[in-house]
């Protein structure tokens, strides 16, 4: 939970208005409206390993709002 996004749907980068060699210097933790809003969605996914539909707040590269709908997992490092 490093912050780094390992992959990323085009529509992701278009509805946030990044390019798609951006992804990779994106950090996930900018990308929320606070702290506390990235530390709770890190406790639901660590909970259940996954998130599915879930909606959230985003910050775009221009730095609006976006609400969103999030599916993600959890990737561990052996």
């Amino acid at each position: 939970m490093d912050g780094e996004i390992l992959e990323c749907n085009p529509a992701f980068l278009e509805i946030l208005g990044y390019s798609k060699n951006d992804y990779k210097y994106i950090d996930a933790y900018k990308l929320h409206l606070t702290k506390e809003d990235r530390i709770k969605l890190i406790k639901k996914i660590k909970s259940k390993s996954y998130l599915k539909g879930e909606q959230i707040t985003l910050i775009s590269k221009s730095k609006k709002p976006i609400s969103v709908l999030l599916n993600s997992s959890v990737i561990i490092d052996s």
